[in-house]
């Protein structure tokens, strides 16, 4: 049988959130996730703030490698 494992004292972050830059919580935990205030216009590098039904919020782009984007503008017709 295994046993659950027990902190014994809070985590401590010490790395910058990648979306708001600040110290405190994880990525997926960002309060930007949910809403980015009005005086906010840039989020982090792989972030966009993105409106939705009125309300700014950041997103999570998908970046392709550059060989796949390429490779999205082929022809159907070429396909032999």
């Amino acid at each position: 049988m295994h046993s659950a494992v027990v902190f014994t004292r809070p985590i401590k972050f010490t790395i910058p959130c990648k979306v708001c830059g600040v110290v405190g919580h994880l990525n997926d935990d960002c309060p930007y996730m949910i809403r980015v205030p009005n005086n906010v216009t840039e989020v982090g590098k792989g972030y966009e703030i993105v409106t939705f039904r009125g309300k700014r919020h950041a997103e999570s782009m998908v970046l392709s490698p550059p060989d796949l984007a390429d490779a999205q503008d082929w022809d159907a017709a070429d396909v032999g």
